[in-house]
């Protein structure tokens, strides 16, 4: 029997058993993301097990170039969190 794909975002299909294991995730979206708004990416934070959702004020798409700062301290305690 085929498995079923899993679509986290409209369009995108991804295989479900990435998500079957527990693993760290983080998922990091500028408030202002046209191209990923904040709406999808809760979306995909939900659908992976504990993942951790984390917001990035006052950026759009490109968030490492936007605002690094905000990203590289979001990154640092990710894992620890």
């Amino acid at each position: 029997m085929a498995k079923e794909p899993l679509i986290l975002v409209p369009g995108v299909l991804c295989d479900a058993d990435l998500y079957r294991d527990q693993v760290p995730a983080l998922v990091l979206c500028g408030r202002e993301d046209a191209a990923t708004p904040l709406a999808m990416s809760r979306e995909i934070a939900a659908a992976i097990p504990g993942a951790r959702l984390e917001i990035v004020e006052d950026c759009g798409h490109l968030s490492t170039m936007e605002r690094p700062a905000l990203v590289n301290a979001a990154l640092l305690r990710w894992p620890t969190v």
